[in-house]
C-alpha cells in the first residue's frame, strides 16, 4: 500500500512538481523493495559494484580483508540501499511498452539490460544528489518530452537547455515518462509474486 500511494502521489504531482514526482516514483520503488528485501549480498561486494574504483584503490593498498571491508561496514547502510534498488529493478523490470514512439532515436535500448541497469542507476544517483546535497534535476527531466510522432518519448535525442546551462543527451538517463512506465511494471510484476506465494502457501 505504501509503494502504491508513492506511485499514485507521483501521477498527480507529474504536470505540476515533476521533480517531486521523480523523488516519489524512486521512493515507490525503494519502499517495495525492502518488503522483498530481493538483496542480500555481501557488503565488500556491494561495495565493490558500487564504488569500484575506489574499491580496487582500497585493494591496493590494503588487502581484501582490512580496508575494503572496514569501508563496506562504515558504508553499509547507503550500499544496501543502492544494492536492493539495483536488485529489485534486475528481477521485476517489465519489457518495453506495447505502444512505443516510431522515432528509434527517441527509445531507449530495451534490448540492452546493462544500459537499462545504467540508466536506472544514474535517475537513483540524482535523486540521492537532490535528496542529500541540494543538487536539482536536470531541468529537461522536468519538462514533458514527446517523440516527433507525438508519443512518449523514452530518452533525450539532442542538448538541452537555455543559454550557457545545457545538458548533453547521454547526461539525461530517460524521461520522466519512460521511468513512470518502468516503476509501474515493476511494482505490478512484484504484486504478481506476492499473489502467487500466497497462493501457494494456502494451498
Amino acid at each position: 500500500m505504501r509503494a502504491a500511494r508513492q506511485y499514485a502521489d507521483a501521477l498527480w504531482m507529474a504536470e505540476g512538481e515533476p521533480e517531486l514526482a521523480w523523488l516519489l516514483l524512486v521512493s515507490a520503488i525503494e519502499v517495495a523493495a525492502t518488503a522483498h528485501q530481493s538483496a542480500v549480498q555481501d557488503c565488500t561486494l556491494i561495495v565493490k559494484e558500487a564504488f569500484p574504483r575506489s574499491a580496487e584503490a582500497l585493494l591496493a593498498v590494503g588487502g581484501e580483508d582490512k580496508l575494503a571491508e572496514a569501508a563496506a561496514k562504515e558504508f553499509e547502510g547507503l550500499v544496501r540501499a543502492t544494492a536492493r534498488f539495483r536488485a529489485f529493478a534486475q528481477d521485476f523490470l517489465p519489457g518495453p511498452p506495447g505502444r512505443r514512439t516510431t522515432d528509434l532515436n527517441a527509445q531507449l535500448s530495451w534490448d540492452q539490460p546493462e544500459k537499462i541497469r545504467k540508466a536506472l542507476e544514474a535517475v537513483y544517483g540524482l535523486r540521492s544528489a537532490r535528496l542529500h546535497a541540494g543538487t536539482p534535476f536536470p531541468l529537461p527531466l522536468l519538462m514533458p518530452s514527446a517523440g516527433r510522432d507525438g508519443l512518449p518519448a523514452e530518452r533525450f535525442t539532442e542538448t538541452y537547455g537555455p543559454g550557457d546551462t545545457k545538458w548533453k543527451a547521454t547526461e539525461l538517463p530517460m524521461t520522466l515518462a519512460a521511468f513512470a512506465y518502468m516503476v509501474r511494471g515493476m511494482l505490478l510484476r512484484w504484486w504478481d509474486t506476492l499473489v502467487e506465494d500466497a497462493a501457494s502457501s494456502e494451498s
